[in-house]
């Protein structure tokens, strides 16, 4: 039930999946690696089936038995989940690798700047200069900004579609977008090289 909440949170929120239980989870690893198969929904189906299947098991309603197969139903699912969790760590991808470079969204109290302001177009600047900095210390090929500090109006942003291109990286910036006012909503611009928005 609470995962399909969320789920259905997720779908009328202008802000999707924002506060979902599932990112309480980034540093346990293990745990994570079941978005591999069911995205956040399944990370938090994990978290909510362990608090749901304990309370179950000390129910002071519940009969010996009934407490003993949830128990038994908790530990076998949550030891599959971290067993498969593991295992995906030890593997070892043979492959093509991608050098992916991370931006911070521009120091403490920046907040969300329109970009159309020269508080938004400083930032802005910031990420190009960053950009530039990171390309130049070798091969680059994903930029991912953070999730929405620049505020925009139209989904072209010819600045870092030029810096896609010079570079040969995609690029990720997370941004409100306003190209709807009346709708503003979270959104993820990617700027492919070669590939005008």
């Amino acid at each position: 039930v609470a995962t399909g909440l969320g789920w259905m949170a997720a779908r009328i929120s202008p802000h999707g999946t924002f506060g979902h239980l599932a990112y309480s989870q980034m540093d346990a690893l293990p745990v994570v690696q079941l978005a591999a198969v069911g995205g956040l929904w399944l990370v938090g189906f994990l978290v909510w089936w362990g608090g749901g299947a304990l309370a179950s098991a000390i129910a002071t309603r519940a009969t010996v038995p009934a407490r003993a197969r949830a128990l038994a139903t908790t530990v076998l699912l949550i030891g599959l989940a971290l067993g498969f969790g593991f295992w995906r760590l030890q593997q070892d991808a043979s492959g093509p690798t991608l050098r992916v470079a991370l931006l911070a969204a521009g120091g403490p109290g920046s907040g969300n700047a329109d970009i159309d302001t020269p508080q938004g177009a400083a930032l802005l600047q910031r990420y190009l200069a960053a950009i530039d900095r990171l390309a130049a210390s070798g091969r680059l090929d994903v930029v991912v900004g953070p999730e929405s500090p620049l505020l925009v109006h139209a989904h072209a942003v010819g600045a870092l579609q030029a810096a896609a291109d010079r570079h040969g990286a995609r690029i990720l910036i997370g941004a409100e977008d306003r190209s709807e006012p009346s709708r503003p909503r979270n959104a993820a611009l990617v700027f492919e090289p070669g590939r005008a928005t």
